[in-house]
């Protein structure tokens, strides 16, 4: 995928339906891939979480990329080069395809091994909350 993969002379000339139509589509798609949950665990468990005084919010940045995501509004947002290429926002809903996007993805299992371990882990001391209040 590349930011410039769809001729921008192509884009101009379609109608604002079909605009809305790939937006919708290219969003669908994304959203059936699970690629909107891989981009957030890498945020999350790559990333910092941010001091906030609502809910949970992570960012992660690396070159040109920035990633932003708020579980306390259940959002993300996708910066590469200083434009927003990724939004879940309801009042936005897009994907911009990108070899941004490629890079994340790529680092998905890593993001998803340290999850997998922290979860691990939380379930190890909850269990050992919990025999401490029956044992």
């Amino acid at each position: 995928m590349d930011i410039c993969s769809d001729n921008i002379m192509n884009l101009k000339e379609m109608s604002n339906k079909e605009l809305l139509e790939l937006k919708e589509e290219r969003y669908a798609q994304a959203e059936a891939n699970g690629i909107f949950g891989k981009i957030a665990t890498v945020c999350r468990y790559l990333g910092n979480r941010l001091n906030t005084r609502y809910g949970p919010k992570y960012s992660w940045e690396h070159d040109d990329i920035n990633i932003y995501v708020d579980d306390y509004g259940h959002y993300m947002t996708m910066h590469y080069n200083g434009k927003e290429i990724l939004s879940t926002h309801p009042c936005q809903r897009f994907i911009i395809p990108c070899e941004a996007i490629e890079k994340i993805l790529e680092l998905y299992p890593k993001a998803q091994v340290i999850a997998e371990e922290k979860n691990a882990n939380t379930h190890k001391k909850e269990k050992e909350r919990l025999l401490a209040m029956i044992a």
